[in-house]
């Protein structure tokens, strides 16, 4: 895409490898496993303008009985994968100091997700539909717990089944998200308004300086000893 319009589209493959699977086709919807970090980024965003978050403050602030591993924990932190904790068969636990080393998980973005939806009271799925996926006409969007022919499985691997992606809950926390990947998709789309600074289409969604307080970037220190993986590390590389 290219100041919001689609300038190449090409589709092939199948939708696994079972026998007799369908083409890929222009109905395709696929599930885009950790890319859903960038539209949970864009309630960060809004949260960020409605002055609910602030990025350097405790997230014991906004949480009343949130867990212990999350003392010293900043939104920031949470943001950038610098929070240090881990998550494992028991539940949260701490693996190093919060700001001192950098380890990629989804404890970070899951605690977002629910902190943003507690803020809102609505889910992740219906503030986005309402905001923007209704207002941009982006009607094969969504979360998913009902199979179709439409959705392209998982494969991880030619000789493992593939996964069908969804789940039973479709609140917006978890990885069933599926979006076409044609016809003006949802996932440049939501590209276009992160590069943007909060506009696509000529429709304006946010201030750009709500889009740019999202760190793209760990800090310096770790950049040497990983890749940008904050919420908007794939869009933005300079803005720390």
């Amino acid at each position: 895409m290219k100041d919001g319009k689609t300038i190449l589209e090409h589709l092939l493959g199948y939708h696994s490898f079972e026998p007799g699977a369908q083409k890929v086709n222009p109905t395709s919807r696929f599930n885009i496993a950790s890319a859903r970090k960038s539209y949970i980024a864009l309630v960060i965003a809004y949260a960020l303008y409605d002055r609910l978050l602030e990025l350097d403050r405790p997230v014991h602030d906004y949480i009343e009985e949130s867990n212990p591993v999350f003392s010293g924990v900043s939104i920031r932190h949470l943001l950038t994968h610098t929070h240090g904790i881990g998550e494992g068969g028991e539940g949260l636990y701490k693996d190093f100091t919060s700001g001192e080393n950098w380890s990629y998980n989804n404890v970070g973005v899951d605690t977002l997700a629910h902190l943003v939806m507690e803020m809102y009271g609505v889910t992740i799925s219906s503030f986005l539909q309402e905001r923007i996926f209704d207002q941009l006409n982006w009607t094969e969007t969504g979360w998913e717990n009902d199979d179709s022919p439409q959705l392209v499985e998982i494969i991880s691997s030619r000789d493992e089944k593939a996964l069908n992606g969804l789940h039973a809950d479709c609140d917006g926390t978890n990885k069933n998200l599926f979006v076409l990947f044609l016809q003006g998709n949802s996932l440049g789309g939501v590209s276009c308004i992160l590069i943007k600074g909060g506009s696509v289409t000529g429709k304006s969604f946010l201030k750009k300086w709500s889009i740019l307080q999202l760190p793209s970037r760990p800090p310096l220190d770790f950049r040497t000893t990983c890749r940008g993986t904050g919420l908007l590390c794939m869009y933005r590389t300079s803005h720390g």
